[in-house]
């Protein structure tokens, strides 16, 4: 007796769930020096890319090796992120606790918080397309930059699905917790699964 298809499509469908599973603590596992968190993240985005294309066995040996693929160019734009996002906190940690009761301190808090919010757009598209690009690093950018003004809505999302394992951090009273067991477990990798979704619906990148 053949299974009913139903019970195919929830056999496909959890198996699925353990492609991404398996996908999510690799990239967890290999993010962890956090100067490869870029070659990690482009290795996330280019696996669910092939499982989408329906390539999808030998996850981790394969995700290893793209890890290798343009790490250079991946650390160095890790690196760009790192000093971004330490000079930004610094800035706003600055002007909140010098100059917060001052009109002159409100307005330059919102504008660097306004200036470092479109950086991120700007970037959002930059480890979601190096997994088969080969640009330089400040081709990568300038094509990030680009796709990101003719995808404004993409590029909201993608920076959204970023922030949020961020703000349930400190917004939410065990958010921490949370965001370890759950984006550590299968959300980062859905996540990955929802843009590269996105960027094939809308033309950004082409599937196989």
């Amino acid at each position: 007796m053949q299974p009913l298809p139903s019970q195919n499509r929830f056999n496909d469908l959890m198996s699925r769930i353990g492609d991404y599973a398996i996908l999510n603590m690799v990239w967890v596992v290999c993010s962890l020096p956090i100067v490869t968190l870029g070659a990690s993240t482009s290795a996330l985005f280019e696996m669910t890319r092939q499982i989408q294309e329906g390539q999808d066995t030998h996850l981790i040996r394969r995700f290893t090796g793209q890890l290798r693929h343009n790490f250079a160019k991946n650390l160095v734009l890790t690196l760009i992120y790192i000093a971004f996002f330490c000079l930004s906190f610094f800035d706003l940690h600055y002007l909140s606790s010098t100059m917060g009761n001052t009109t002159f301190g409100a307005i330059s808090y919102g504008c660097v918080a306004t200036v470092a919010i479109l950086i991120l757009l700007a970037s959002s598209f930059i480890f979601p397309l190096s997994g088969r690009s080969r640009l330089s690093v400040g081709s990568q950018i300038r094509q990030s930059a680009s796709v990101s003004l003719r995808h404004p809505c993409i590029a909201i999302i993608i920076t959204a699905l970023n922030a949020t394992p961020i703000v349930i951090s400190l917004v939410i009273p065990g958010g921490v917790a949370f965001v370890i067991f759950f984006w550590g477990l299968l959300f980062s990798a859905i996540s990955a699964w929802i843009i590269v979704a996105l960027m094939v619906r809308y033309s950004i990148i082409a599937q196989r």
